[in-house]
């Protein structure tokens, strides 16, 4: 919800909705963004819309091989008027969070690839690992490393991440949480900083 209207991400537009007649449900369906490629594979969808402290938008193309942009995680400004890929190399990410900074984690699924589910701290620019959606003119020789790898037996299917306010849950306040859609669990991560 931004300035008090749903935004909603769907395959190929991110859609502003309003109720023009205050009965609760939606009159209009106003097109905000799709200057983005959309193909029709059971891996071409739009997933994860976050927001950052700025209000840009981001989501998640799916690693569909054929677009210019499956593969990317992309950044939409506020307006809907300027769309670009903030950062690539994924294969079929379903996890996206963004703390209250504006740090921005996501997490990949095993298979092509993907020696293992990723959980990652994506930064403009950094490549995530799947060679097939790199979109760069010289292929990268490694990858940005993850935050961690999970086994398939403790996440086979990854979800988003969320930032636990700071003052909530007692000593887990401000810390990241990490949700499987696979087993179920909400799992804790313990971020160290980089030295």
């Amino acid at each position: 919800v931004v300035d008090g209207k749903v935004i909603v991400i769907e395959r190929g537009q991110l859609t502003r909705l309003h109720d023009l007649n205050n009965d609760g449900e939606a009159d209009w369906y106003e097109n905000l963004a799709d200057q983005w490629h959309t193909a029709g594979g059971e891996h071409s969808y739009d997933a994860c819309l976050e927001t950052d402290p700025e209000g840009n938008f981001y989501f998640h193309k799916g690693g569909d091989l054929q677009t210019p942009t499956g593969g990317c995680l992309l950044k939409v400004s506020p307006d809907g008027k300027k769309v670009d890929i903030f950062c690539t190399g994924f294969r079929h990410p379903v996890g996206l969070g963004c703390g209250p900074t504006g740090i921005l984690t996501g997490s990949d699924q095993e298979g092509n690839w993907m020696t293992a589910t990723r959980i990652d701290e994506y930064r403009q620019g950094g490549f995530y690992g799947d060679m097939r959606t790199h979109h760069r003119k010289v292929p990268p020789k490694t990858f940005a490393p993850p935050l961690c790898w999970l086994p398939r037996a403790v996440d086979n299917s990854a979800g988003g991440q969320v930032w636990i306010p700071p003052k909530a849950f007692g000593p887990l306040g401000g810390h990241l949480l990490h949700f499987s859609y696979g087993r179920c669990k909400a799992l804790l991560l313990l971020r160290q900083a980089a030295g």
